[in-house]
């Protein structure tokens, strides 16, 4: 038995989709770490505007992100259906707030293609791949680094070299080839 031969193929990515409006969105599985139901929040005072608030999460104080904020879609009522999905990066857990998880996908790699470059302009460098369902539909694949404040540790020392002292950066973007934003806020 080789190491190819493990249940998920080694070109295969399992990811956790959710909606967000009419729109599919996927996470890699492996940054998933659990799916809860809305809870209250209380809100950070003078975050930006897509910060939903902090959740207690037994004895874990998590920063939560409100998903359509975020991806400038309007702010909709949360309903029965609503999610927050706890995601797990090396600087910490995050929450983010969906319109409703649909299912885990087993998807080939060779099937999520790059987003096209007309698409990887401003916010939309939040999405690293695009894969077509079986449905027809597209589903877009989140790039976490790019969609949590803080961003990936490339963009942390551009940014706090521009921002300078008294001041968090929080991309808006990845690094790479597509033009990318920051947001300044003062200390």
């Amino acid at each position: 038995m080789g190491i190819e031969d493990n249940a998920r193929g080694p070109r295969e990515r399992e990811l956790v989709t959710f909606s967000l409006g009419a729109e599919q969105y996927g996470l890699d599985i492996m940054s998933v770490r659990e799916i809860i139901r809305m809870p209250e929040l209380t809100r950070a005072p003078q975050s930006p505007a897509f910060v939903a608030g902090m959740l207690n999460l037994r004895g874990e104080l998590l920063p939560v992100i409100d998903l359509r904020l975020r991806m400038g879609l309007p702010p909709v009522a949360r309903d029965k259906r609503t999610r927050v999905v706890i995601v797990a990066r090396e600087d910490g857990n995050f929450g983010l707030v969906v319109d409703a998880v649909a299912d885990v996908l087993r998807l080939d790699s060779d099937g999520i293609q790059a987003p096209p470059a007309v698409a990887r302009a401003e916010d939309a460098c939040l999405v690293s791949g695009v894969s077509t369902l079986p449905s027809g539909r597209l589903l877009m694949v989140f790039d976490l680094d790019a969609l949590l404040p803080g961003g990936s540790p490339r963009e942390e020392a551009e940014g706090g070299a521009e921002a300078g002292a008294g001041a968090t950066v929080i991309p808006l973007a990845p690094a790479g080839d597509a033009p990318c934003r920051l947001l300044r806020r003062a200390a």
